[in-house]
């Protein structure tokens, strides 16, 4: 008996001498793997959250225990083959790459409707609608009479005439619409029986209020800006001078700064490009501070007696749009597109400015990081989502900056930013020829007017209830990684 006492002992501590490294190195990362000359091997793995959520997960074919949000561990390093299936929606498949010691991150993978599910707002007949962006409102018009001009407010699923009363049948033709990021207030010209007048109007809950500023901005609406938290001053160049407006005293300041080939606005400050220098100053025009005043820099990036379009995003972030369409900024390498920039959106959580060029979407990665010393500075990261010779028209940014929306002609598309999903967008809708489509971030909603009867419709890009919350939470990349490794 006490002979296989000892058979015992000596078996199980064979065992455990065994599978005890084993754990210990599977609780490490590291898997046995016959291929290799070393036998055990570093994994990785794929992290996979889909909207809507619950799609089953294939890995080079075969089905994963997990829906996502799905955690695949224990992958060797390599590409791998994935796919997502979930009833009533398009396939989602990709080649993914797997890194030891990392995880790959999908955490905004959207899966499109094989049908969309349409909703009606407003019954027509719509010509265009024109938005006004990040403030809560659009303008459709009804043919070319602007007396007939609807302010919809989204989120309060609501209209009402922009115009009323004597006004709508005095103003026939409604044209240089201009707006501002995040102000409900808006510039335009209109064409009336005594000749063009310049309106602005202040769009709230129920009711527009519009007045004349012919006689305080005699130069159009087009090239005006203003801080939205004060719609009153409005700021526009004549030549290479800076003139104020101050709509509520009914005061014009002209030469309120000279020497000025471009200007934008952020947080009640003006960013201006002077005579070889840019500079920062307040509303008022004093407390005036030099963002660089380093004249080979500056003569790099610039040319002489050309304008600019400036767009500040804080302090330390300026980007510059030339005449040419070309993009420029205060970040190495300075230059960035040399043509054919039409417009630019910047999401400051993730870091990525969204740039439309007549025939390209791309985005500017401004998030990457540097640790440990560094010689040279890292360039950010443009990635062309898509390129086509049809014209390109709008582009917002959709769910989180992970996605585009932008339109084609009548057609509205979706792109993704991740390289890997090559099918993670295409074709989403058609809309009425010549007219303008709103992505609505906050309501995960596309509206457009449709192409039949010009009514104004939307359809639900992003389900808000399918929303699931990011397990490595915020951060780059490779912070999520090294998250997804911890658990």
């Amino acid at each position: 008996m006490q002979f296989l006492r000892r058979i015992l002992f000596y078996i199980v501590a064979a065992v455990y001498a065994v599978l005890c490294p084993l754990l210990i190195l599977y609780a490490l990362g590291y898997i046995y793997s016959p291929e290799t000359q070393k036998g055990f091997v570093k994994t990785g793995a794929i992290y996979l959250s889909t909207n809507p959520q619950g799609g089953s997960v294939f890995v080079n074919g075969e089905e994963q225990a997990q829906k996502t949000p799905a955690l695949i561990q224990e992958l060797t390093s390599g590409d791998y083959s994935v796919r997502i299936s979930l009833e009533g929606y398009r396939h989602w498949q990709a080649v993914i790459p797997v890194q030891k010691e990392e995880a790959t991150v999908l955490d905004k993978i959207l899966l499109l409707p094989e049908k969309w599910d349409i909703a009606p707002i407003l019954g027509g007949p719509f010509e265009d609608l024109i938005p006004v962006q990040a403030s809560g409102y659009f303008l459709l018009k009804a043919g070319n009479a602007g007396g007939r001009t609807t302010v919809y407010d989204y989120k309060a699923d609501s209209a009402y005439p922009l115009f009323s009363g004597r006004d709508a049948a005095a103003i026939p033709d409604i044209t240089e619409v201009n707006t501002v990021r995040g102000s409900s207030g808006i510039l335009f010209r209109a064409e009336t029986p005594s000749g063009k007048r310049i309106y602005r109007a202040g769009l709230t809950g129920n009711k527009a209020v519009v007045e004349d500023v012919t006689e305080l901005l005699r130069g159009g609406p087009e090239g005006c800006k203003w801080d939205p938290d004060k719609p009153e001053l409005v700021f526009f160049l004549s030549g290479a001078e800076l003139i104020k407006a101050d709509l509520k005293e009914g005061a014009v300041y002209p030469g309120f700064m000279k020497g000025v080939s471009g200007f934008g606005i952020e947080s009640s400050h003006i960013y201006a490009i002077g005579e070889n220098t840019i500079f920062r100053t307040d509303l008022s025009g004093e407390a005036r501070s030099s963002i660089l005043d380093d004249e080979e820099i500056f003569s790099s990036i610039f040319k002489p007696e050309k304008t600019y379009e400036v767009y500040p995003f804080g302090e330390d972030l300026l980007f510059f749009i030339g005449p040419d369409g070309e993009l420029l900024s205060n970040k190495l390498p300075y230059r960035f597109v040399e043509t054919g920039t039409l417009d630019i959106e910047y999401d400051r959580q993730e870091q990525r400015l969204l740039v439309l060029r007549r025939d390209a979407v791309g985005v500017l990665d401004l998030s990457f990081e540097q640790t440990g010393e560094v010689t040279f500075e890292k360039a950010p990261r443009m990635f062309w989502m898509c390129r086509d010779k049809k014209e390109m028209s709008q582009a917002f940014f959709a769910y989180g900056a992970s996605h585009a929306v932008y339109r084609q002609g009548s057609e509205v598309h979706l792109a993704g930013v991740e390289a890997y999903g090559k099918n993670s967008g295409g074709f989403l809708l058609e809309v009425k020829p010549g007219s303008s489509v709103y992505y609505s971030e906050e309501e995960g909603k596309i509206y457009f007017i449709d192409r039949e009867k010009g009514n104004l419709n939307s359809v639900t890009l992003v389900p808000e209830a399918s929303l699931v919350p990011d397990p490595f939470e915020q951060g780059s990349g490779r912070e999520k990684a090294a998250k997804a490794e911890e658990r």
